[in-house]
């Protein structure tokens, strides 16, 4: 259980970074935060979007993007 807590910490830091010029909306939830990181609007995230060592982790199916399923299986994940 702890390293499922320090993956989900470095995971919100990590993303907090990402998305600090734009305004959090109301909830702040997973998907709001998905949202907001896909500028493109395709209900994926590319390199552009989310870049480094991140995106290389969470891309599982590694197909170039990373989905919102992607990102909520980590959490699944046992560790």
């Amino acid at each position: 259980m702890p390293i499922r807590i320090l993956r989900l910490g470095i995971f919100l830091l990590s993303w907090n970074v990402l998305v600090q010029e734009s305004p959090r909306p109301a909830g702040g939830g997973l998907a709001e935060r998905f949202q907001q990181l896909d500028r493109t609007g395709g209900g994926k995230l590319d390199r552009h979007e989310l870049p480094g060592p991140l995106f290389d982790r969470l891309d599982a199916n590694r197909d170039g993007f990373v989905s919102e399923e992607e990102l909520k299986a980590l959490w699944r994940t046992p560790p």
